[in-house]
């Protein structure tokens, strides 16, 4: 799509939108990293919803600029100014917590602080993990201070730090870069050729128009507000029963069904958030994120019942269960084909553009030309390979590693792009997938410890920056009239000034009160997992897993036919990528919000028709804020009064 000239030329983001963002970004690191490790509230930035991005650009929007627009019209945040502090605070909450910072410390320490006898680390692992100095902060009390808090009077030791520190940012820096590459070329396939409606975006949207001075604000709806309030008075009397349990009793919001001898189980859950995402979805979506993981449930559950479950060796902790990881894996892999294959066309003028082969293709509504865009998923991806390498992988399974884990990405940004997710999680991660298919036996044991270093970014997988980077330009494509440009150095500087707030907090606070007495899941869990299955890869048969590839063939097969029925088969009800997050508990945490949505949004669009349907629109803008706003504020009361462990809503 072309633009005028004026608006190819014309900046359309202010510096003093990206000094807004830039400050809104660290607040968003720390408040993210702080709520989660020091007081454990509610997850701000755990997930693809990002509640502290959408949190903090409610309060710009409808409070910040009301404020400017007191000092005058010419004060007020416009438009683009506001989506520019949106979209940088969307970069930033990819970082602080399971996206990559809070899970760096505990990885890199771990395994010294937790080897013994039983487990064998100490011959296993801990020889390929304490010499580097790159990656690994030297020195045992530097290790035993940060899980058990510093003795009185003795100071932090920040330079033990300063290595790992920069060469964990490099890292962030380069992987965030070739994440906003990839965005930035498949960003006109899929919002302006395919026309993905990006459901997590709606809302934002509508915050965002509101700098435009004609405009009438969302928050001005009765609707919005009646909306609010449901979540937030459900959930701040949530809130009051940890401060009040004697007097007040808790409620809970999801229910388990077991299935099959408790082989398998339903889960069904009360989100607002997630009811409000989903609504916004196409149907043959909802249909199947309904279907899809009940059917996985029931299959599983009967399967195991009556012994039929096939035995598949478990690949790692993060691929959950390996008969569900290669299945799965077979069917992302098949998805992932079919989204390149439909873009094909659109690859090759990017690629021929960026190379000056033929004729250059206009990409001026674009953050940055596709020459940059492309140079710069290569040189960064060869930077990724290089870090990988230094950790004690080989090129080419640095190569094959970050190729995979690509994959994956890219399948989840697509799905959470269609479907709005809250969360999702794949069947499948890369470090599991590639060492279950060609075999732990081509790996050394320094080989396998290094992959226990991407465990960051590419474990549990929560968040990455791809999925919020692709969502975060929609919003620019849709109401950023001017150029662009300046938009991608803002991105960059809200990961940056995130990351060095949120490692930050994650040294500081350890070696304060030590890590043990904050997150247990992360100072315990997250610190051993790669390095329990770093071990079991080497002591375990090093051929391929032969038993998961026939499951692979099935996987890929079904998504095929699923695939082929919804390009030539009209009105076919089940979305294909619906697939590729249907399992694990992720994908039964949201089958009944996508059952339920699906119900009533027929019956609204039955009987009262497209008028309805944006009608009723301010009332689940008003649930998503409702939710988001009672977590932020109960994050701000847990805080000043010191109380711990109110967990408030998990957004999903």
């Amino acid at each position: 799509m072309f633009q005028p000239e004026i608006a190819k030329n014309k900046p359309g983001i202010s510096i003093r939108a990206i000094l807004i963002g830039v400050v809104l970004s660290g607040l968003a690191g720390w408040w993210a990293a702080y709520g989660e490790m020091i007081i454990h509230s509610s997850p701000m930035a755990n997930d693809y919803s990002a509640p502290v991005a959408l949190f903090l650009f409610f309060l710009a929007a409808a409070g910040l600029n009301s404020l400017l627009g007191l000092c005058g019209p010419r004060w007020r945040l416009n438009t683009s100014e506001l989506t520019a502090i949106f979209v940088m605070l969307m970069a930033a909450a990819a970082i602080p917590t399971r996206g990559f910072t809070s899970m760096i410390g505990p990885v890199i320490t771990g395994s010294q602080y937790y080897s013994n006898p039983e487990n064998n680390w100490s011959e296993l692992v801990v020889p390929h993990v304490a010499p580097l100095k790159w990656f690994v902060p030297q020195g045992d009390d530097a290790i035993k201070y940060y899980y058990e808090g510093l003795p009185p009077g003795q100071p932090i030791p920040w330079d033990k730090w300063k290595l790992p520190f920069f060469s964990w940012m490099a890292l962030c820096v380069a992987l965030s870069l070739v994440m906003i590459c990839v965005a930035v070329i498949l960003r006109k396939q899929w919002v302006e050729r395919e026309r993905i409606i990006y459901p997590m975006m709606q809302l934002p949207m509508e915050l965002a128009r509101s700098g435009d001075p004609k405009a009438k604000p969302i928050w001005s709806s009765p609707l919005l507000w009646i909306g609010l309030a449901v979540p937030f008075v459900s959930y701040s009397y949530k809130a009051l029963t940890h401060y009040f349990p004697e007097h007040l009793e808790s409620y809970r919001y999801y229910w388990y069904l077991p299935m099959f001898r408790s082989n398998s189980g339903l889960r069904i859950t009360l989100s607002p958030i997630a009811f409000s995402l989903l609504f916004f979805c196409r149907s043959d979506v909802l249909a199947g994120l309904s279907v899809f993981p009940f059917l996985v449930s029931v299959a599983k559950g009967w399967l195991k019942s009556t012994g039929h479950y096939p035995y598949v060796p478990k690949l790692g902790i993060w691929s959950y269960d390996a008969v569900e990881a290669f299945f799965g894996g077979g069917a992302l892999l098949i998805f992932v084909i079919r989204i390149i294959y439909f873009a094909r066309g659109h690859l090759k003028d990017v690629f021929c553009s960026a190379f000056g082969i033929g004729k250059r293709v206009d990409d001026s509504s674009e953050i940055m030309s596709y020459r940059s865009a492309v140079f710069g998923l290569l040189f960064g991806g060869a930077f990724l390979v290089f870090w990988l390498v230094l950790a004690g992988a080989e090129i080419w399974q640095a190569m094959l590693y970050f190729t995979l884990a690509f994959i994956i990405f890219l399948a989840l940004a697509r799905v959470i792009a269609e479907a709005g997710l809250p969360t999702a999680l794949p069947a499948v991660v890369a470090g599991d997938f590639m060492t279950g298919l060609v075999g732990s036996g081509l790996f050394s044991p320094k080989n396998l410890t290094a992959l226990g270093f991407t465990y960051p970014f590419h474990a549990e997988m929560r968040c990455f920056l791809l999925s919020h980077a692709s969502n975060g330009l929609k919003i620019a494509h849709e109401t950023i009239r001017n150029s662009k440009r300046r938009l991608l150095w803002g991105m960059m500087a809200a990961v940056l000034i995130a990351y060095v707030v949120s490692m930050t907090m994650m040294i500081y606070f350890p070696y304060r009160d030590g890590g043990l007495n904050l997150h247990r899941w992360t100072f315990k869990n997250t610190a051993t997992y790669s390095w329990t299955d770093a071990a079991k890869r080497m002591t375990r048969s090093g051929s391929p897993i032969w038993e998961g590839f026939p499951l692979m063939g099935y996987g890929a097969a079904l998504m095929a036919v699923l695939l082929i029925c919804a390009h030539w088969i009209p009105l076919w009800p089940l979305n294909p990528g619906a697939l590729v997050v249907s399992f694990h508990w992720a994908g039964q945490m949201l089958w009944s919000s996508a059952l339920m949505v699906l119900i009533v949004k027929t019956i609204l669009l039955k009987y009262g028709g497209a008028r309805a349907f944006t009608g009723v629109r301010p009332l689940l803008y008003g649930l998503i804020l409702g939710e988001v706003v009672v977590a932020g504020l109960w994050v701000v009361i847990d805080g000043f009064t010191g109380k711990t462990g109110n967990y408030v809503t998990g957004f999903f």
